[in-house]
């Protein structure tokens, strides 16, 4: 933990193991420009932090659905390999085909 964090979190009684009941109301006095300012910094890191997870949290969840298509697609055209028959190569290249443009 960041020195200047675990001496906020000191000063303020913020740790959640501190008795609750009995908080520490700080007057504007208590805190320096610099160091309010620097908390106010890390908030809106926090914040910016907390967007992009969702951002990434979104990406895999796309990727995962690519990837779960491209699978079915090749389990399709495995069983039309296994199938055979006339036509058969013209089937899977019409299946990756279609696989590829979904990929994208």
């Amino acid at each position: 933990m960041n020195d200047k964090i675990r001496w906020f979190k000191e000063f303020y009684r913020l740790d959640r193991f501190t008795n609750p009941n009995e908080p520490y109301l700080p007057s504007a006095t208590d805190i320096s420009y610099d160091d309010l300012l620097w908390l106010v910094e890390q908030a809106e890191w926090v914040e910016q932090l907390q967007k992009e997870k969702v951002f990434w949290i979104e990406k895999y969840l796309q990727e995962q659905a690519k990837a779960e298509r491209l699978k079915n697609a090749i389990k399709e055209t495995l069983e039309t390999l296994k199938r055979g028959g006339p036509g058969t190569r013209s089937q899977v290249q019409q299946l990756l085909e279609k696989a590829l443009e979904g990929a994208e």
